[in-house]
Order: C-alpha cells, then sequence, then structure tokens
C-alpha cells in the first residue's frame, strides 16, 4: 500500500476517534455541570439553577450515551415526583428521550386512572420528548374529547364561542392538538395554542388524517 493512503487512512481514523472523544468529552462535561448544579438547587431551591438542570437533563437524553442515560436513572431514583415543576419530571422526559421503558411510563400516565394533573402533564412532557412515538400517541388522541377528571367533573369541549378559560380541565383532544402544535412547524391552524378552540382541534384532525402515513 502506498504511503500517502496509509497516511490518509490514518488520518481518517483519528477524525474518528476524535469525534466520539469529542462526544464522550460533551456527555461527561454535561453530567458534571448537572451534579453541580443539583447542588445548587438543593441548598437553596434556586430557580435558575433548576432551569440550567433541565436543559442539561434534555441535552444528556438527545446525546442517547449509556452514561448519560445512568445518570438520569440513578436521579429518577432519588426522587419520586414526576412532575414539570420539579427536576423529576425532566429527569423522566430526557430519559423518555433514549430509553423505551422511560416513555412507556410516560404514555401509561395518560390513563384515565391517574389524577387529572397526572394526566396533564403527561402532555406536555409527550411534546417535550418530541419523537415520531411521542407524535403518534398524542395524533391517536385528537378524537378523545373527554376530559381528565373524574367522571362527575367531566367538562364538554368549549363551543366556538366559549372561552378555554371558563372549563376546569382542558379536554384530552385540545391537549393533544395544543402539543402537537408545540413540535410540528407546520401548524394547520395560525391560532395560538394557548387559545385554541374546537375548530382549532378540527383542523389537527384533519392535518392528522392526511399526515399520519409520515411517523409510522
Amino acid at each position: 500500500m502506498h504511503s500517502g493512503m496509509l497516511i490518509a487512512l490514518g488520518m481518517m481514523g483519528l477524525c474518528f476517534n476524535g469525534t466520539a472523544l469529542a462526544a464522550s468529552t460533551s456527555t461527561a462535561v454535561l453530567i458534571d455541570n448537572l451534579h453541580s448544579l443539583e447542588r445548587v438547587w438543593m441548598t437553596g431551591k434556586n430557580v435558575t439553577a433548576l432551569e440550567e438542570m433541565k436543559r442539561t437533563m434534555i441535552q444528556l437524553g438527545d446525546s442517547g450515551d449509556e452514561r448519560a442515560k445512568s445518570v438520569l436513572k440513578n436521579y429518577l431514583k432519588k426522587t419520586t415526583s414526576r412532575r414539570l415543576e420539579g427536576p423529576g419530571g425532566w429527569a423522566q422526559v430526557a430519559l423518555a428521550k433514549c430509553d423505551a421503558a422511560t416513555f412507556r411510563e410516560v404514555v401509561a400516565e395518560l390513563s384515565s386512572e391517574k389524577p387529572p394533573r397526572v394526566q396533564e402533564d403527561a402532555f406536555k412532557k409527550l411534546e417535550l420528548i418530541g419523537s415520531h412515538k411521542a407524535i403518534l400517541v398524542l395524533g391517536s388522541k385528537l378524537n378523545d374529547d373527554s376530559a381528565p377528571v373524574p367522571p362527575q367533573a367531566k367538562a364538554p369541549l368549549p363551543s366556538d364561542e366559549k372561552s378555554l378559560d371558563l372549563v376546569v380541565s382542558f379536554p384530552r383532544s385540545l391537549l393533544a392538538a395544543q402539543a402537537l402544535a408545540g413540535i410540528i412547524p407546520e401548524r394547520p391552524t395560525d391560532t395560538d395554542p394557548r387559545f385554541y378552540k374546537k375548530t382549532d382541534v378540527v383542523k389537527w384532525r384533519q392535518w392528522w388524517k392526511k399526515n399520519r402515513f409520515r411517523f409510522q
């Protein structure tokens, strides 16, 4: 083999190894940052530290690195809360991005057997996960106009004239449409997702019927 080819192959090896090393170093830095931020959060519930923890966790989940998964799993073992107000919910979201079992846990939170707030949080978690699997789950909820509240308190889907602010809990179809709006760039409606009404949900149903195949 010519010496020029040997040099070229050697340089290619260096490039590949360098890329792997950079990814490894990046994950290590993120893990160190998370531990530092956790100490700050635990000492004084610092809001800024919490926001940085959220971002760092999501970056770890996006990396798919086995060490990142291990750190996120260990973090979840230390807290019982899965609410998005605290780091537990965000650790769950981050891990669900790269761990099938944790993703199934999030989907299970949509069950009508769960408390209403847990169900509502689950829609937001799926939005944050943002994967094709998450989109498929959300799309399957667009025809469900029931609300995640006890049967005696269920609220019907508001008419076009009624503000959604007036109901106790939003219908699942609307929560799904709002979550999809946070993932899909080409929204079928120009309405601000915070103010979605029945007509907006209908547009999302029509969009889903035409675009479902893209995510299967």
